[in-house]
């Protein structure tokens, strides 16, 4: 999935487009990145990160989906789905 938003999505999904500005901020260029291999990322962010970060990053980056339109709830309005991350990013 990661692949497909870099190459194809590109700025039209929420993980492509926070890998672009990644990639742009930290001057990485973002073909190298699809060089790295997901278990080499997997197991450094699983030994720096906590497990109560990660769970709310999982849940940010759904809340990220949910927001632009790539998931559907249909018994949250935007408003609600903006509160919710900006509930989650403050906490």
């Amino acid at each position: 999935m990661v692949r497909y938003a870099v190459w194809h999505g590109r700025m039209k999904s929420p993980l492509g487009c926070s890998i672009f500005r990644c990639c742009s901020r930290y001057d990485f260029e973002y073909e190298r990145f699809m060089l790295l291999r997901h278990q080499y990322i997997q197991r450094y962010c699983w030994s720096v990160v906590s497990p109560e970060d990660a769970a709310r990053a999982q849940m940010l980056l759904e809340l990220l989906f949910i927001r632009s339109g790539a998931f559907c709830l249909d018994s949250f309005s935007v408003s609600d789905v903006k509160l919710l991350i900006d509930g989650l990013m403050t906490c």
